[in-house]
């Protein structure tokens, strides 16, 4: 079964610097799982763990949380590679939809780039981009950014 295609809305991604879009605001009945890592090198790893931890109870179908394992692996991972240490990891869910935020203090914000096959990074984002329904990111009044993607399933019921 293949992914529906989503509404291109090119206008709401960041694709230069400076561009940015707020996340969107989380309903009432969400909740959240909060992080905080340095510069373990098993951080992406650890924080698709929790996700997949607290995504397990919501009767996600499996693409769906294949997504999001894929995205909270990349953006962790720039947060890793271009960010700060320490940064935070926010995992809000509701019914049908979970929300994913990095947080780290470095100002740069990020860019979304078409890297040459011959670089062996710089596709991050082109991932979240794709797999995502919506994601931004914004800057801070502390002066750092917070990245963000959200992904939405179906509801039985």
């Amino acid at each position: 079964m293949s992914r529906p295609q989503k509404p291109r809305r090119d206008e709401a991604r960041p694709s230069a610097p400076g561009s940015t879009r707020l996340a969107p605001a989380s309903p009432a009945d969400a909740t959240t799982t909060h992080l905080t890592f340095g510069s373990e090198a098993d951080a992406a790893s650890r924080a698709r763990q929790v996700l997949t931890e607290v995504l397990a109870g919501l009767s996600v179908p499996a693409p769906a949380l294949e997504n999001a394992r894929l995205v909270i692996t990349e953006l962790v991972a720039n947060a890793l590679i271009h960010g700060t240490v320490p940064f935070d990891v926010e995992i809000t869910t509701w019914p049908g939809a979970a929300l994913v935020t990095v947080a780290d203090t470095n100002p740069t914000l990020p860019e979304l780039r078409r890297a040459p096959s011959t670089e062996p990074h710089g596709r991050g984002l082109v991932i979240v981009d794709a797999l995502a329904d919506d994601w931004g990111v914004s800057g801070s009044a502390s002066g750092g950014k917070t990245v963000w993607a959200r992904l939405v399933w179906p509801v039985e019921g």
